[in-house]
């Protein structure tokens, strides 16, 4: 599956379950400025993200609360928001010291409710091997990152065996049965839909010799920046972008290791030209670099960090194989399959999700209606 750019963990996971590209739901980077809101956004300002003005767009769990399905979600970025009035009518919020086991057996739990109250739709986010490829890179050789992907998929199975214990017949699957025409009992593992998705690849990580800073070509009171793997800039007051752009355009072509465009040049594949949370210039590394800023002229409120060195990283343009992610599904909705589909867009999962809820007036999104027809059979 192709990520959106840039390929980084928030604007993914928000364009997963609102079927939008970064530009067109707001949620440009892990880091970003809004300059009509003079305030900044931090995925890890975990109290800051239950601002609803952050998130535009329609989840599905909003879509589906607005048509009486109740949904769940287990720290799914954007859930703790009340966006457009609705919230998952189950909600646990982000916490970094829970485990893959622990959130799966968080959605078991909701899933084992009373028929009444047992939600439709459930998305649990877990991160351990994203953390573990930054730590040890794509190419690890010490045996941690397989380590993570083992407890993950240990946890997937956990999934799996909680939904056999647990009878299919009672609450909300009842009718999943009836839409499908299935005549026995049966157990969840039988009628429920497993979808696994990932929000981006790893690739290779940087180091001190490889960052590229800004403000070598061009003097540093003279712009600002969001420095995030994707870099805005903001030119300080006065301050004429032609001027910097060239700058940096020469040094760039000279070096190979980076780009960088004007906002509204950015290449048309990458959908990043039409928010005004977007630099008015932005820079984009090559794997394995890193661009910064040496000097900070304001403190800021814009976001900025120090050069760091890590052995994987993501965030780069998402047509490099290195930025794929997976997708996986299982279940009465969707026909077996004798080989992998073809790689598609992330924003194509919303629309598929709201075919198999059977959701009537689904949100506008950037996926194509009937994307997944020749692979659902309902």
């Amino acid at each position: 599956m192709t990520p959106s750019f840039p390929t980084l963990t928030w604007p993914n996971h928000y364009s997963i379950v609102t079927g939008l590209h970064p530009e067109s739901h707001g949620i440009v980077g892990n880091l970003f400025h809004d300059s009509k809101l003079n305030a900044d956004f931090d995925y890890m300002d975990f109290p800051g993200q239950k601002d609803s003005h952050w998130w535009g767009g329609e989840p599905i769990w909003v879509t589906a609360e607005k048509q009486g399905l109740l949904t769940a979600s287990c720290m799914w970025p954007g859930s703790t928001a009340s966006i457009r009035g609705e919230q998952p009518t189950y909600l646990q919020p982000l916490n970094f010291y829970k485990n893959a086991s622990q959130r799966v057996d968080i959605a078991l739990d909701w899933l084992s409710l009373p028929e009444n109250d047992r939600p439709r739709f459930v998305a649990v986010y877990i991160g351990e091997v994203d953390h573990a490829g930054h730590m040890y890179g794509p190419e690890d050789v010490t045996g941690h990152v397989n380590e993570e992907l083992a407890k993950v998929d240990k946890s997937v199975g956990r999934l799996l065996d909680g939904l056999k214990g647990l009878d299919g017949e009672k609450g909300w699957f009842r009718y999943i049965r009836s839409w499908f025409g299935f005549t026995a009992t049966r157990e969840w593992w039988e009628v429920a839909n497993v979808v696994i998705v990932s929000d981006h690849g790893m690739g290779e990580g940087n180091t001190i010799s490889k960052f590229v800073f800004l403000d070598d070509f061009v003097d540093a009171s003279r712009f600002d920046i969001v420095d995030d793997v994707v870099v805005h800039v903001f030119p300080s007051e006065g301050q004429d972008v032609e001027s910097l752009l060239d700058a940096w355009k020469k040094a760039s072509e000279a070096s190979g290791n980076w780009r960088v465009w004007k906002k509204e040049d950015v290449p048309a594949s990458l959908h990043y030209s039409h928010n005004d949370r977007i630099g008015q210039i932005v820079v984009l590394p090559e794997p394995g670099w890193a661009v910064s800023k040496r000097v900070q002229n304001k403190s800021p409120q814009i976001a900025t960090s120090k050069p760091f060195e890590v052995k994987g990283m993501h965030g780069y343009n998402n047509s490099l194989v290195d930025m794929r992610a997976i997708f996986m599904a299982a279940g009465p909705a969707f026909k077996p399959l004798a080989a992998a589909i073809p790689a598609f867009q992330n924003v194509e999962l919303y629309n598929m999700m709201a075919r198999i809820l059977r959701l009537r007036s689904a949100a506008v999104t950037n996926g194509t209606l009937g994307f997944f027809d020749d692979y659902l059979q309902m």
